[in-house]
């Protein structure tokens, strides 16, 4: 097993045992027309520190860690597009992807994703909402 490999395993281990359902919705098209798909993360959530407060952040922000394990096995969005960032990366400040936790739909501000070894082993979100 890679060290990729070993880390992916070890925050998947962590969210099954501490962590929370999400969805995340990818928006297609506008109007009438328009679609989504969706997936279920596992993810682990926390509200800004008081220091990030002090910074500018809102109460109603809130971050995010989850894994690409699932984004991966759901092969999402679905049909894969050429291009240098993976598709099933999450979207954010697009409005074409939302994160829907404890029941409420927030905006994705920010991705950062954690590479080793050149992959993804953690995916940070910021989100708004």
């Amino acid at each position: 097993m890679t060290l990729a490999e070993e880390c992916i395993a070890e925050l998947d281990n962590a969210l099954a045992e501490a962590g929370s359902d999400a969805v995340l919705r990818r928006f297609f098209g506008t109007g009438p027309n328009q679609t989504w798909v969706d997936v279920t993360l596992r993810v682990a959530e926390r509200a800004p520190t008081e220091d990030e407060l002090v910074a500018g952040y809102s109460q109603n922000d809130m971050f995010i860690v989850t894994s690409p394990t699932q984004l991966i096995n759901a092969q999402f969005p679905g049909g894969q597009p050429v291009g240098s960032k993976p598709a099933w990366l999450p979207k954010a400040g697009t409005g074409a992807d939302k994160l829907f936790i404890f029941d409420q739909q927030r905006q994705i501000e920010l991705v950062d994703p954690i590479k080793v070894d050149n992959t993804v082993v953690r995916i940070n979100l910021k989100l708004k909402g």
